[in-house]
């Protein structure tokens, strides 16, 4: 056994003990067996096609994962399909851990669009005051380069879910996640075993449905600008009471 593998045994083992989690062989493909060979990862009708894992760790103490090998992507099944990153996400004793996974996500079937999207951990440790444990996550519209929103859960405070919807629904995506973790002070420990994102699917518009749906909101506006007028010409209608209703 090399050097680096029995460090790698060794810190498995403490951050067992340690952090009270339980490694388990890999049931599905790695996260850099994907980036390695560039095949996408489908769920349902969604495509997820990773393209960046890196990993950066600081501090004395222990972090890990120590490889993008050692995170396994599964699959998420339900009313909105998605992944789920599984692996040992540690810091123990005055260390600092962060991942940055990238991706992009579009539709199998081109007659839907993205119009939401969910994040959830269940990031932990001990004791109070001495761990950090956050996941951010940001949205940018593959065909425009715009950013379109960003979700994040943290511990502490505890936020183990944030979502996000997408106004007006999107093609494709392209996505950055953010995971950090941090143990300040000695003994103390951070951890975060699964990351899970799923996003809603919507069929695209008909053209006569988006037609319809801005005829009838022309004709609401207008009726709403005559009552107004009716009611006084000395108040702009932008200032009235009702404006917090809109």
């Amino acid at each position: 056994m090399n050097r680096h593998s029995a460090f790698a045994v060794a810190f498995a083992a403490s951050a067992t003990a340690v952090l009270g989690l339980v490694a388990t062989p890999a049931t599905g493909v790695t996260l850099q067996q994907l980036i390695d060979t560039g095949d996408s990862f489908i769920v349902g009708e969604k495509k997820f096609t990773f393209d960046r894992c890196d990993i950066v760790t600081g501090g004395a103490g222990l972090a890990t994962p120590f490889s993008c090998n050692d995170i396994e992507v599964t699959p998420i099944i339900g009313e909105h399909t998605g992944f789920r990153l599984q692996s040992i996400f540690g810091a123990i004793n005055t260390s600092l851990i962060d991942v940055l996974v990238e991706y992009t996500l579009e539709g199998v079937n081109p007659g839907k669009l993205f119009s939401g999207a969910k994040l959830q951990f269940n990031g932990d440790g001990n004791p109070d005051g001495g761990f950090i444990t956050n996941v951010t996550e940001q949205f940018t519209d593959y065909l425009t380069g715009e950013v379109i929103g960003q979700i994040n859960v943290t511990n502490p405070p505890p936020v183990f879910v944030d979502e996000i919807a997408f106004v007006p629904p999107v093609s494709k995506l392209h996505i950055s996640k953010d995971i950090g973790l941090a143990a300040f002070i000695t003994p103390s420990q951070a951890n975060i075993s699964f990351v899970d994102q799923t996003f809603k699917h919507v069929p695209v518009p008909e053209p006569g449905t988006i037609g319809g749906l801005l005829a009838i909101s022309s004709i609401g506006i207008g009726a709403m600008l005559k009552r107004h007028r009716k009611q006084s010409n000395k108040l702009d209608f932008f200032s009235t009471p009702d404006e917090s209703d809109n």
